[in-house]
């Protein structure tokens, strides 16, 4: 006799709606986990309409009952005023209560309120002390934040090398596969900007520059990419390199780092792209321009004031003086005067 046919899971259901319908029931008899799991759900979205007003009545019933994920997302929905009026009084009381149970995104974000809120009284040496122990716990976007905080003075003492060695330590954090790593790809572009020009208290490396910035560069950070390219352009900490100046300059071009793109009009103009073509440099000053860089505004306004890979009209080269003259680019002001614009 043959077995029975064995049961399958119909491609038409959906796992998310099962575990949330199974979450939903065990919420309504009292389990406090399930609670969190159907808040969760509502605040995100899945399985069920996003609905914050839901989200925030589940959290709260988890909350109530000692629940930290809760008692932190019922503050980050007063904090952020997501469906409530924004409240970072009742937010603070919350964030309290899950930092104090070491839950890291609390801490952070009570450091957050304790530093910028409109509503509740600064206290700047605790919300240090608070980002310090976030930052403690290993999170990237919380050591990112607390290097950034001491590299910037925001709301903590400015220290430049504290930071540096935040940054460093973030860095070369050690993460498992398929885990986020862009706040380690920030801190590589970060450390690399910072020791190429030798920030505040920093001496300038440049070999640690370059390992830096080729880390970044190699990921798509535009401003590292950029930063190589002028590197090996004037050969200062590598071996000098046209060739590999320009393709770092135009993969930075391509990935909108402004003054890569205007830079690279330039070097399609003056050849120095490895081949001349104006009319391409025409495109990406225009990229540039509309991202507000002054320079390429002004070197449109010279293209078609000369007629150079576009066809001459003052009309069009006034207009792209005045854009440079009013980002405050002294040349296009001349120029603009001179044109009697």
């Amino acid at each position: 006799m043959a077995p029975p046919p064995l049961s399958v899971r119909s491609v038409q259901e959906d796992p998310f709606k099962t575990l949330f319908d199974f979450s939903l029931k065990e919420a309504k008899k009292g389990d406090v986990a399930s609670m969190y799991s159907v808040g969760r759900s509502y605040y995100s979205g899945v399985a069920v309409p996003r609905d914050y007003a839901k989200a925030l009545s589940w959290f709260q019933k988890a909350a109530a009952k000692g629940h930290v994920e809760a008692q932190y997302h019922t503050g980050l929905i007063y904090n952020l005023g997501q469906g409530v009026p924004e409240n970072d009084v009742i937010a603070k009381e919350w964030f309290e209560k899950a930092a104090a149970k070491g839950n890291s995104d609390a801490q952070a974000q009570l450091s957050s309120v304790l530093r910028f809120s409109k509503t509740v009284a600064h206290d700047i040496p605790r919300a240090v002390a608070l980002q310090e122990k976030a930052a403690a716990s290993g999170n990237p976007e919380h050591l990112f934040s607390l290097a950034n905080a001491y590299r910037f003075g925001l709301s903590f003492p400015n220290d430049v090398p504290k930071a540096v060695v935040l940054f460093e330590k973030l860095a070369n954090l050690s993460v498992k596969p398929g885990e986020d790593k862009k706040y380690i790809q920030w801190a590589w572009g970060t450390l690399g900007s910072i020791f190429l020009r030798g920030e505040s208290g920093t001496p300038r490396d440049l070999v640690k520059a370059v390992d830096y910035l080729s880390r970044a560069a190699k990921v798509q950070d535009g401003q590292a990419q950029y930063l190589l390219a002028s590197l090996y352009s004037t050969g200062l900490g590598v071996e000098k390199d046209e060739k590999t100046a320009a393709n770092w300059m135009f993969l930075a071009a391509t990935n909108k780092w402004r003054d890569a793109q205007s830079d690279w009009g330039a070097w399609l103009v003056n050849g120095k792209a490895g081949y001349k073509d104006p009319k391409e440099a025409v495109v990406w000053f225009k990229k540039a321009a509309e991202q507000r860089s002054p320079v390429a505004a002004y070197n449109l306004g010279i293209l078609y004031e000369s007629g150079i890979g576009t066809e001459k009209n003052l009309e069009e080269a006034k207009s792209w003086y005045k854009k440079a003259a009013d980002e405050g680019h002294a040349k296009a002001k001349e120029a603009l005067k001179r044109l009697g614009g």
